[in-house]
């Protein structure tokens, strides 16, 4: 029974394996099933085993009673008990696989695994006095940055400090094992671990085992002779005149520093425990780095959109995986496709000519994007009032606005922009100008030339 157990699981894991996978979600509950499947044929081989071994002996004794004299009799003794059996439970049939289906959820913001979600960790980190004050995208850029901060500041918030490190490993471990549940994040915590074990004996570990002078500055590295006559072995020190190395033998610094010699100073175990925490959290963010950058883009993105456009990207995307998993026929063969052209609404490349009159073969680049290619006019005119073109007006200084439309260079904008603070105009809308309202035959005016009109009746 355990063997077919192991076989049918076998089974199943290759089929699951076979499966294209569409979308994030499917690729992560694909990997769960997968897990699932490898755990239950481990506990069947470990259960074999433990009968392989007999332990309790019952595998030799019924070995023994097959053997002798009367094995033909041991054997239609228990065919009979098993037919016994079969007679007085004849519907009983042997039990099918349930349906396996993991257990693993996602926070809303996380949106099924694609982005991480440390909102409540940034709450926490603005309301300690040891860290500065920041935004939450500055703050995924740089929070497993922590051995920026002095030590002394982390031992003088020993307990909360202790706390936020603590749950925001345990946060990046528990991502990764629901992202990730084929890889055994046991095992790269014991890695990360014996890697901080070597940098911790070498005394290499940042912000922690750092050698440096009384005053905060780093020590210069100075070439010096031991067997020099006036050379401190003490103080592993150096002069060059016979005054200046009498007066240091007879100074407090040197005297105090006779009187600790060979005292080992005890090593403070909270400084190991914490830099042990900040190691897994820079290891661990160094390798969910895709993730930390995908999170941080699409921040940006939501930064520069409106409420409107965020709730019509959720639902497109949201359509999209409802019809990729709900899409069970087989893939097509792939399109010949040698011109590289995009491809209709049924799936096929469009006409060279269409390509070239709407003319998708002229590639114009933003520098105010970073360099991003916009493939023909419509694409290119697009752009100018799109989240990645404002957002890089905006890291200029500059609100977006019809003045800057066509402005693509860093220059023209900030040309633009100083034209018109130094004539008084402004970039920002303008209700008695910009709003339009029309009248019951169909006249369209501006809100002061209507509002005009309408006091004098003539609308």
């Amino acid at each position: 029974m355990l063997h077919q157990d192991i076989e049918q699981h076998r089974d199943n894991l290759v089929d699951d394996l076979l499966e294209d996978t569409k979308t994030n979600k499917d690729r992560i509950m694909q990997e769960h099933r997968v897990k699932i499947r490898l755990d239950k044929i481990q506990d069947s081989a470990k259960r074999l085993l433990e009968l392989y071994d007999d332990v309790d002996k019952v595998r030799k004794r019924e070995l023994e009673e097959m053997t002798g004299e009367n094995v033909f009799s041991t054997f239609y003794d228990r065919l009979k008990s098993i037919r016994e059996h079969h007679r007085r439970f004849p519907d009983t049939v042997e039990p099918e696989e349930a349906e396996i289906k993991p257990k693993v959820r996602f926070q809303g913001a996380e949106v099924n695994g694609m982005f991480i979600d440390l909102h409540p960790f940034f709450e926490r980190y603005v309301n300690m006095p040891m860290f500065e004050k920041t935004n939450y995208w500055s703050y995924l850029s740089r929070f497993e940055k922590l051995s920026e901060i002095p030590e002394s500041k982390k031992k003088s918030q020993y307990k909360k400090y202790k706390e936020y490190v603590t749950e925001l490993q345990n946060y990046l471990l528990d991502f990764q094992q629901r992202t990730n549940a084929l890889v055994d994040v046991n095992e790269l915590v014991e890695i990360v671990d014996e890697e901080f074990k070597k940098s911790w004996a070498a005394k290499t570990v940042p912000g922690w085992q750092v050698s440096a002078s009384k005053d905060g500055e780093e020590e210069k590295e100075k070439e010096v002779d031991e067997n020099h006559p006036y050379y401190c072995k003490i103080r592993k020190m150096q002069f060059t005149k016979l005054s200046t190395y009498t007066n240091h033998m007879k100074g407090r610094k040197h005297k105090k520093a006779v009187a600790n010699a060979g005292k080992a100073k005890a090593e403070d175990p909270r400084s190991r425990e914490l830099a042990l925490i900040e190691y897994r959290i820079q290891s661990f963010a160094d390798l969910m780095r895709e993730v930390i950058t995908a999170t941080i883009e699409h921040i940006e993105k939501k930064q520069t959109r409106t409420y409107e456009e965020i709730a019509a990207d959720l639902l497109e995307q949201q359509t999209e995986e409802v019809l990729s998993s709900s899409d069970d026929e087989e893939d097509e063969k792939p399109v010949y496709n040698p011109l590289n052209l995009p491809l209709g609404w049924d799936g096929k490349p469009i006409p060279y000519w269409l390509y070239k009159f709407h003319g998708l073969n002229i590639e114009n680049k933003c520098e105010i994007c970073g360099g991003y290619s916009y493939w023909g006019p419509r694409a290119w005119e697009r752009h100018f009032s799109e989240w990645r073109h404002t957002y890089g007006l905006r890291c200029l200084g500059i609100e977006n606005s019809k003045e800057f439309l066509f402005i693509d260079k860093f220059e023209d904008a900030i040309a633009l922009n100083e034209q018109m603070n130094q004539t008084g105009a402004t970039s920002s809308w303008k209700p008695e100008e910009e709003e339009e309202f029309e009248d019951d035959e169909g006249n369209v005016f501006n809100k002061k030339t209507y509002e005009d009109l309408k006091r004098q009746g003539i609308i």
